[in-house]
């Protein structure tokens, strides 16, 4: 009986809607597949609102590659598709090199017809993170909070890499007006080469070992953050069919409901969970999900039947007396 009433319990749906879990679920840190050079991964994001600027900027685009960690941005008087999309490829693909994969959050400016149209004519595959989980871009989302604290990206070492994305891009480092001043020379590899095969042969060498090590770093530093991550990990065991309450992202007020549901799920590929919300099929982090307890009507007990209550057998008494 004690443990009906418990089951009984956690089945109140407005207990489950409005109170957090006791354990809340914790995947582990799924680090993103590591590129093997510059641009062929990129991460883009928007910033702003900000205090708009004197010619009338008040967004930054924020591109950042992957291996590199290299930096780009560019102030947007509007955060359009077609803006965005022009200064992808006037200022990153004609320059860089087309991607092969550009990660974005699921703002109608990146899931718009405009840039699935681009996408297929440049041959990249756009790959969006899950709503309101900022980790799962956390590529760009480190990169956005360094330019919101005015600090620069660009000629400092990497913390993954421990090499400066100018380095790894252009096998050298960056010759600042500063130097000039100071009359600091950069590190010279060696006399200047006047064949240009020997040139091409010492270049192509310089940077396949930069790259090396920079895959090197990478992976150490992904092996690091994931340990880091995973010592407080509480993983879920849901499975397909499962009944889940989804986190309300964006309550409507202080005492709203905290979670909404139940919806189905339909497919897992952890960290991520696909379900069925209102006919439409929506992917989300299992971080966001708690199990649904459905309330199930108890047995009944048949009369004449014995039950065991602290190591005593009692005998209900007929319910029709002869």
């Amino acid at each position: 009986m004690a443990e009906d009433i418990k089951k009984y319990i956690k089945s109140c749906d407005s207990c489950q809607r409005t109170k957090d879990e006791f354990h809340p679920k914790h995947e582990e840190l799924y680090p993103i597949k590591k590129p093997n050079f510059p641009f062929q991964h990129l991460h883009v994001d928007i910033i702003g609102p900000i205090v708009t600027s004197n010619r009338g900027s008040k967004y930054i685009l924020s591109i950042i590659d992957s291996f590199s960690k290299y930096l780009i941005c560019w102030p947007l008087k509007d955060q359009t598709a077609p803006v965005i999309m022009r200064i992808i490829v006037d200022h990153v693909i004609t320059k860089f090199g087309t991607p092969k994969y550009i990660t974005s959050d699921q703002g109608r400016n990146f899931t718009s017809q405009i840039m699935k149209d681009i996408s297929r004519i440049f041959g990249f595959e756009q790959i969006f993170t899950v709503s309101y989980h900022q980790s799962a871009n956390g590529q760009v989302e480190r990169a956005n909070r360094i330019i919101k604290s005015i600090l620069s990206n660009y000629v400092d070492r990497e913390e993954s890499t421990k090499l400066s994305p100018f380095f790894i891009l252009f096998g050298r480092e960056m010759e600042l007006p500063i130097d000039i001043v100071m009359n600091l020379k950069p590190k010279e590899s060696g006399e200047e080469e006047n064949n240009n095969t020997l040139f091409y042969e010492n270049l192509k060498n310089k940077f396949q070992n930069i790259w090396s090590k920079t895959v090197i770093n990478i992976e150490k530093a992904q092996e690091k953050q994931k340990q880091n991550y995973d010592k407080n990990i509480n993983p879920s065991d849901y499975k397909v069919g499962d009944l889940v309450l989804k986190k309300v992202e964006v309550p409507l007020h202080k005492f709203s409901k905290k979670f909404e549901g139940p919806f189905e799920i339909i497919s897992l590929n952890k960290p991520n969970v696909v379900i069925k919300v209102d006919e439409k099929i929506i992917e989300t982090h299992l971080d966001k999900l708690k199990l649904f307890n459905n309330k199930s009507s108890l047995e009944l007990r048949e009369n004449n039947k014995k039950i065991k209550y602290k190591d005593k057998n009692v005998e209900s008494e007929e319910s029709e007396r002869e």
